[in-house]
C-alpha cells in the first residue's frame, strides 16, 4: 500500500499542477513567453497572484529587469509552469492600489490575451476563407468583438 502511495501520489500532483496550469493560461502564455535562457534579475520570493481564474497564493517567484517581468513557480508547483519572461511592452492597463488600513500593494495588468486569441481566430479564419464569423457575448464582452 505504501508502494501505491510512493508512485500514485507524485503522479497525480503533476496531473493536478497539469491541469492547473491548464486552467489557469499559464499553459497558454508559455506557448507565447518560453525562455531558456538565464535573465539577470531583482527577485521577489513568494509573492501571490492572480492568473486566469486561479490564485497563486505565496508560491510565485517574480524578477523585474529593465525588459520586463519574469514570472515562475516555486519548484514543487513546476509542472506545466516554465518561467514566463514578459516585455514591458506586452502589459497594458496596468494599474496599483493600496489597501487602506496595512498599506498592502497590489497591481493588476492584462496582457491582451485575449485580443490575441481574436487575432489567431481572423487567421485562422482567413486560411480556410471564412467571410463571417458570429458569436455570442455577454453584455460586458460586446465591445470587444464590435471593435
Amino acid at each position: 500500500m505504501i508502494l501505491l502511495f510512493i508512485v500514485l501520489f507524485p503522479l497525480m500532483w503533476c496531473g493536478i499542477s497539469l491541469l492547473i496550469a491548464f486552467l489557469s493560461g499559464w499553459s497558454r502564455l508559455a506557448e507565447r513567453y518560453r525562455h531558456d535562457a538565464r535573465i539577470e534579475c531583482k527577485f521577489f520570493y513568494c509573492q501571490s497572484g492572480k492568473i486566469g481564474g486561479v490564485d497563486f497564493n505565496s508560491c510565485l517567484t517574480l524578477g523585474v529587469s529593465e525588459r520586463g517581468l519574469l514570472m515562475s513557480v516555486l519548484l514543487p508547483f513546476r509542472a506545466g509552469h516554465p518561467p514566463l519572461p514578459i516585455p514591458w511592452s506586452d502589459f497594458h492597463d496596468v494599474q496599483e492600489k493600496r489597501t487602506p488600513i496595512f498599506g498592502f500593494r497590489s497591481m493588476t495588468a492584462r496582457l491582451g490575451i485575449a485580443s490575441m486569441l481574436l487575432e489567431e481566430l481572423i487567421r485562422r479564419a482567413e486560411e480556410l476563407n471564412i467571410d463571417c464569423i458570429t458569436t455570442e457575448a455577454s453584455i460586458t464582452a460586446k465591445p470587444f468583438f464590435i471593435a
